[in-house]
């Protein structure tokens, strides 16, 4: 009965990895399309923002705004990094089938 017991939840356990799996794959695929997205349409509503509304009648309005999208961007980038450190240290997490213990 236990040998049974040990083998569903080696089984569960690798069932449960391999859909741990694919919606990783799926939620790294998702992430890098709505970071590119990101990248695309913010910088630069915020740079014609910038040059139309925030800086409008200043001059060098082109350079202030250009910094604002420029400070978008690396704001964009730091988020996608600190989501993907964070999906590594949770798969680091999970342990190896040969690392679990078999019910006696």
């Amino acid at each position: 009965s236990s040998g049974i017991n040990a083998e569903y939840g080696q089984h569960y356990y690798i069932t449960n990895n391999l859909s741990t799996m694919v919606k990783s794959r799926t939620s790294v695929i998702t992430q890098l399309l709505v970071t590119a997205f990101s990248m695309l349409v913010i910088p630069v509503a915020l740079f014609f923002i910038g040059r139309w509304y925030l800086f409008a009648g200043w001059e060098n309005t082109d350079v202030y705004a250009a910094v604002i999208a420029i400070l978008a961007v690396h704001f964009i980038l730091g988020v996608y990094c600190y989501v993907a450190y964070q999906e590594v240290k949770e798969e680091e997490s999970i342990q190896p089938v040969s690392q679990l213990k078999k019910a006696d």
